[in-house]
């Protein structure tokens, strides 16, 4: 079967191929700045046994434009949403496959659902962030470049968004993109709502700097605000204290200047029961890119195992 389904505003854009009679529902979620298409070469692999669900997102997929996009809380509604109504009334087992943006929403869900995903592989985003902070100033300068992006009138956001692709996306193993001509800033949201908070309390900070005569109270409310922000460190981040409810299989980019994870969740995976972590050789960010050899027989392992 194949199907498309966009009448519902409360779902998520998706397509809908394979096998309806199948115990197994295999999920695909893509990251920035891809959409479904990315999955072309992978999910055919896997439609004669498997019925195959690929969900994309607001603005990524053309079909379904959101001004604002959707904040993380209501992406994952949207995908429990997509699900029940492809499911209907059977019963599947249900195996995710994501990557970036899509990694990072499958720990998300599994955490607001758990025990709902029964097996699946997540790709170059990890659940525990790097520690380094050289690292983690890397992974902020562009996430907030690309918030920018988003906030900014379409015809500076547009033109930020394409330099950052065509300079580290075109040229990090991903010249291939197939939806290169429809990216645009309305993708970027993703980034703003992971830091719109902090947007805020900067904007509040520089409008209190200039209506506050005494600068002594300004730059005391400022320490004393940092010292709050270092003491409450990782209350904030919406994943603190999770760990998957599933057989995790992280899959990772071997050839990359840093990654998105660290070696406390790398040990934990390798030592918890049908959890595995595989360095994917040769490769960066997009590690299934002309490897889908090796994808296909890791979910299709995973899947008999499930």
């Amino acid at each position: 079967m194949s199907e498309q389904n966009q009448t519902n505003n409360k779902l998520l854009p998706y397509d809908l191929s394979g096998k309806v009679t199948s115990p197994n529902l295999i999920v695909f979620l893509h990251g920035y700045p891809d959409n479904n298409r990315l999955w072309d070469n992978i999910f055919p692999a896997h439609e004669k046994e498997n019925l195959v669900l690929r969900m994309s997102y607001p603005n990524y997929d053309k079909r379904m434009q959101e001004k604002w996009g959707r904040t993380f809380p209501d992406i994952i509604k949207g995908i429990k949403a997509t699900i029940d109504h492809v499911k209907e009334d059977r019963d599947y087992k249900i195996f995710f496959v994501a990557h970036d943006w899509g990694a990072y929403i499958t720990y998300l869900f599994d955490k607001t659902y758990p025990n709902f995903i029964n097996n699946g592989i997540t790709m170059d985003i990890g659940y525990k962030f790097p520690q380094s902070p050289g690292i983690l100033i890397r992974i902020l300068s562009y996430q907030i470049y690309l918030a920018l992006a988003f906030i900014l009138p379409a015809f500076i956001g547009n033109f930020m968004t394409s330099l950052f692709v065509q300079t580290f996306v075109v040229t990090k193993g991903h010249a291939d993109i197939a939806n290169i001509d429809e990216i645009d800033a309305s993708m970027n949201y993703m980034y703003y709502y992971a830091y719109r908070t902090a947007f805020f309390q900067t904007a509040f900070f520089i409008v209190f700097f200039f209506l506050t005569e005494t600068k002594l109270v300004f730059y005391s409310l400022l320490v004393l605000f940092m010292i709050y922000k270092v003491l409450t460190l990782g209350s904030s981040n919406p994943l603190a204290g999770y760990k998957p409810s599933f057989p995790l299989g992280y899959l990772y980019g071997e050839k990359k200047p840093f990654h998105f994870h660290n070696n406390k969740m790398l040990d934990y995976l390798k030592a918890k029961e049908k959890c595995e972590v595989i360095e994917v050789a040769n490769r960066g960010h997009w590690l299934m890119v002309d490897n889908e050899k090796q994808i296909n027989e890791i979910i299709t392992r995973r899947l008999k195992d499930m």
